[in-house]
């Protein structure tokens, strides 16, 4: 009886699910050529309340090799703007940590600012695209998360002790 009760919460307690959901966001920001800092607005879903992992594609013209051009969210810094491509279109990627996530979160979330400050180095933003994965105020959609490694070598041990000792 006891290792039935055993095997029923290692089951059950390998089976995980959060409420989590994604979205993503594109603006076209189309910003002057300027030296002077370009900011904008990502909007995100109402309900919320925690930002597990973020993506921003930045599209930039004219980021010079020399130029450490950062970019912040909602005034916290997650990185730089690809430099070394004078006077032509690249796009930077950028996925922040989980502690700047954490700081991110933090924030007034029913908009994420994004701002680029050139520092006196001419350049052009073009567009912006998001994608976050969030959790919810309202349940959300239930995502499955993997199962841990230690409940699956916990359930085989017991399923061959049970079968080890019916043929005993």
């Amino acid at each position: 009886m006891n290792k039935t009760i055993l095997l029923i919460l290692c089951l059950f307690g390998s089976i995980v699910c959060v409420n989590g959901e994604s979205y993503s966001d594109t603006v076209n920001v189309n910003s002057a050529y300027t030296n002077s800092p370009i900011s904008w607005v990502h909007t995100i879903p109402s309900n919320c309340t925690n930002i597990t992992s973020l993506t921003i594609k930045i599209k930039a013209y004219d980021v010079d090799n020399s130029d450490y051009i950062p970019v912040s969210i909602n005034g916290i810094q997650i990185g730089y703007l690809n430099g070394g491509h004078n006077n032509q279109w690249d796009t930077t990627t950028l996925t922040p940590d989980s502690d700047t996530l954490k700081q991110i979160s933090d924030t007034n979330l029913s908009s994420l600012t994004v701002e680029v400050n050139p520092g006196g180095e001419y350049m052009e933003i073009d567009t912006s695209e998001l994608t976050i994965e969030y959790e919810s105020d309202d349940g959300g959609t239930p995502v499955k998360t993997p199962i841990p490694f230690i409940a699956i070598i916990l359930t085989i041990a017991f399923m061959s002790s049970i079968i080890y000792y019916k043929i005993k």
